[in-house]
Order: C-alpha cells, then structure tokens, then sequence
C-alpha cells in the first residue's frame, strides 16, 4: 500500500561544507540548526506541492570545536492524495515530507564528508514535530 505523500523530485539547490581547519583529529562536536522552509505550490487539482529544507551546521558553542561547517538546501516535489482532508493536508506535507528531504540531506552530507579530513557526519534523527512550525526556527535534535 502506497503513502498518501508521494515525493515526485528532490533536488539540491546549495551544498556547501567545510572542515574545520583549525581542528587535527577527528574528535569534535556538532551544534545543528536546521530551518524548515515550505510554500504550498498547487500546481493542478491533483494535489502538488513544493517543500525546500535547509540544514544549517554552525560553529560549536561547547569547549569541543565543530568538525564542519555546512549549509545545504533540497527541494521536493510532493503528490498528496485528493482524498486527504483539507485541514490535515499541510501537516502531512510538513512532517512527512520533511522528514524524507531530511533523509536526502542527511545521505549527502555523510556522502561529502566520507572522505573529508574529518571523518564522516551523520546528521542527528530531529523529532517530526519540528516540520510543523508555522516559523523557520534553529532547532536542536533530541538529547538521547
């Protein structure tokens, strides 16, 4: 049984990452911003949208300094099934959607760094809920 949320198209518009040169092991620490940006686009009756996801990874505030820096952006294109009442449509979208571009930014990010100076990075597993914020906020993923 298929999803009532098809991604139709991911793309990524800006992948940047640096390793800290500052740092010589591959010890260190990550501080995550991540920025949910989303625009509804209808693009027919049929139920389109359009998501975009920034992953943001800032300087470490802690005495351990970040491994990298890094900022990437993916789109997707998203199929919702017409029969997905209107007020639970943008949630869905959000939530699962995001989740899955997350998914796409988190394999190029370990992709980059697998043979970068320091050691592959996998993003942290962010609570959905994040998705669901009406304002672009950084946010933390979950302690453990």
């Amino acid at each position: 049984m298929l999803s009532v949320l098809q991604l139709t198209r991911h793309y990524f518009t800006e992948v940047s990452v640096q390793a800290n040169p500052a740092l010589k092991t591959i010890s260190g620490t990550e501080d995550y911003d991540i920025t949910v940006q989303s625009s509804k686009e209808t693009l027919d009756p049929q139920g389109f949208w359009h998501l975009a996801v920034t992953v943001v990874l800032g300087e470490s505030k802690k005495e351990s300094p970040a491994r990298y820096t890094a900022r990437l952006t993916v789109h997707g294109d998203f199929k919702l099934h017409p029969d997905v009442p209107e007020d639970k449509r943008s949630r869905i979208v959000r939530a699962n959607g995001g989740a899955l571009l997350l998914s796409a930014a988190r394999e190029m990010l370990i992709a980059v760094t697998a043979r970068s100076a320091h050691g592959p990075l996998e993003l942290a597993v962010f609570d959905p809920r994040v998705f669901l914020e009406e304002s672009p906020e950084p946010t933390q993923p979950l302690a453990p």
